[in-house]
């Protein structure tokens, strides 16, 4: 089962990094970059999109919460 699970994870991490993040790799404008809690702890729209798409999906898999590092410092409660 963990061997089962860690496969779909893998498979999970490959697709959104294929789709989302390896796409603008290299090629963000200004207006694809935010800040969060300072001018050195940025976030792009790559960081934002994969978590939307993750979440649900790694939450498909197994009955956990999932905290990712956006949601979290958009809602720190969540932790």
């Amino acid at each position: 089962m963990a061997d089962a699970l860690a496969d779909e994870v893998a498979n999970l991490l490959r697709e959104v990094g294929d789709t989302l993040i390896l796409p603008r790799y290299g090629a963000l404008e200004e207006s694809d970059i935010d800040t969060k809690s300072g001018p050195t702890d940025l976030v792009t729209i790559a960081d934002k999109e994969a978590e939307l798409w993750l979440t649900p999906r790694l939450r498909a898999l197994v009955d956990c919460p999932v905290i990712g590092e956006e949601a979290c410092a958009a809602a720190p409660e969540i932790l």
